[in-house]
C-alpha cells in the first residue's frame, strides 16, 4: 500500500479511533494537503519527543482538514483504519514529498470466549470514563454510537485509557485482540488505567 508518513511525538493512532493533530510545520500541511489530493493514507509513526527515529508499527487513515488558521497552520482530524508496518517501507520521491511503500498488518479481531468477562470489564470501566470526562450530552451520545462492537471499544480503550505513550505503542504492536484484551486487564486491574 502507498503512504505519507508523518512522525508525531507521543502520539499513537489506534484503528477505529479518531484523533485531532496540530500541524503546523508548512512542508506538514503540504504533506496533508497532498494526502487529500491524491486519496493517499497518512500514516502516523510514533516516536517519544526526544527521540529522532519513528517506531515500525504505525496507525494510518485518511486525514480531513477541520481548520485552517491565519499562521497558514491546520488541525486535522485523522480516523484510523488501520496499522501498517514502516520497518520495509521504500521510499518513492515525488517532488518535495515521498511516499512510502508499506505492508498493512492484518489482525485478528475474534473475542475468545474465555476473555469475554476480562471484556465486559473493560467495556464497563470505559463507559464509567465517558461518563465522568464526557459532559456534553450530544458528544456522549456520539461517542457510545461509535463503540459498536469488541474492535472499537478495545481500540478506544487504548487510545484514551492508557496514560503512558510506551505502553500504548506495546498495545498497537499486539496484532491479536485477545492479547490486546488481556494486557488492558492487567493495567486495569493495577489501576494503570486513567479512571
Amino acid at each position: 500500500m502507498k503512504t505519507f508518513i508523518l512522525a508525531v511525538p507521543n502520539s499513537n493512532l489506534f484503528p477505529f479511533t479518531i484523533k485531532p493533530i496540530n500541524i503546523q510545520s508548512p512542508i506538514h500541511v503540504q504533506l496533508i494537503q497532498q494526502c487529500i489530493a491524491d486519496k493517499v493514507p497518512l500514516a502516523v509513526a510514533f516516536q517519544l519527543m526526544d527521540e529522532f527515529r519513528y517506531r515500525p508499527i504505525a496507525g494510518y487513515g485518511m486525514p480531513t482538514i477541520s481548520e485552517t488558521r491565519l499562521d497558514g497552520s491546520i488541525l486535522i482530524y485523522i480516523q484510523g483504519e488501520g496499522k501498517i508496518d514502516l520497518a520495509q517501507a521504500t521510499s518513492l520521491p515525488s517532488g518535495v514529498i515521498t511516499y512510502h511503500e508499506v505492508e498493512v498488518i492484518h489482525e485478528n479481531y475474534e473475542l475468545d470466549e474465555n476473555l469475554r468477562l476480562h471484556y465486559v470489564a473493560l467495556s464497563k470501566y470505559f463507559a464509567n470514563w465517558i461518563d465522568r470526562h464526557v459532559i456534553d450530552a450530544t458528544q456522549k451520545d456520539f461517542f457510545i454510537q461509535s463503540l459498536v462492537g469488541v474492535k472499537e471499544v478495545i481500540a478506544a480503550c487504548g487510545a484514551y485509557l492508557v496514560r503512558d505513550y510506551e505502553m500504548q505503542y506495546e498495545l498497537m504492536e499486539m496484532t491479536n485482540i485477545n492479547d490486546q484484551i488481556m494486557y488492558l486487564h492487567r493495567l486495569m486491574l493495577s489501576n494503570q488505567l486513567i479512571s
